[in-house]
């Protein structure tokens, strides 16, 4: 007959060690899964290494000639055939505080999807999402519109976590779940001032196509979250030996 050992660990660090405040949540009802811990601030690297290659391209793109190659539009895409420019436009932003205002996401939402679900999702999951939106973007633009900036991959990078986070996420059940995500996106997400040169188009196409296009790599995201699931029960004393 197979029996089941638990075996207890204690004082054990690792990449997600400290444990964020839960505030007495009175539906948790096991094991609290690794999105309850604070991630190693290692996992920042890719998004400071992807920033300042935005900084680098923002700065050799504000030359007059130069500029003319990184911009997408319908004309550049559809009639052109220019294919590189749905990517080069998440590169470069108008300007520093053009790259400001998306900076401050990038990073938190880059930092935790890279810890908890692992570099298929960020950068390269979220990288193809900013391609996809720029392109739904400038479809439906006068062919004219030159677009640039990081806010759809950003947006989409947002969808990406809300997604995960209702999936993966132990400490609540799935109805508070989608709840909170809903909160998160009405106060976070939507915009309480409207300025005629921001695309809210793109933000709307990052976030869309990032909420599908999560759903359709789930199972990457999933065999990342479990292996971080194994270690984390094992840290916490909940490792499981079965012996025939």
């Amino acid at each position: 007959m197979g029996k089941i050992i638990k075996l207890h660990k204690e004082n054990q660090k690792d990449d997600f060690s400290d444990e964020y405040p839960q505030g007495g949540n009175e539906e948790y009802a096991g094991p609290k899964g690794p999105l309850s811990k604070i991630p190693s601030v290692k996992y920042t690297i890719p998004t400071v290494i992807i920033l300042c290659t935005f900084s680098v391209f923002t700065i050799i793109s504000s030359g007059s000639i130069t500029g003319n190659y990184f911009f997408v539009s319908g004309t550049s895409l559809f009639a052109d055939l220019e294919i590189w420019r749905p990517l080069t436009a998440i590169l470069v932003h108008s300007d520093i505080q053009h790259l400001m205002s998306n900076s401050l996401l990038f990073i938190v939402f880059g930092w935790m999807l890279r810890a908890y679900f692992g570099f298929k999702i960020f950068p390269v999951a979220s990288i193809v999402i900013g391609i996809i939106a720029n392109i739904i973007t400038v479809a439906f633009y006068n062919p004219s519109i030159r677009l640039i900036g990081a806010s759809g991959m950003v947006y989409g990078m947002a969808a990406q976590w809300l997604v995960f986070y209702v999936r993966f996420d132990k400490n609540y059940t799935i109805s508070k779940k989608i709840f909170r995500a809903a909160g998160f996106s009405m106060a976070l997400l939507f915009p309480t001032t409207v300025y005629p040169n921001v695309s809210y188009l793109a933000h709307g196409a990052g976030f869309v196509t990032g909420i599908i296009v999560s759903i359709i790599i789930l199972p990457v995201a999933e065999k990342y979250y479990n292996l971080l699931d194994d270690k984390n029960n094992r840290d916490t004393g909940i490792l499981s030996d079965k012996i025939s």
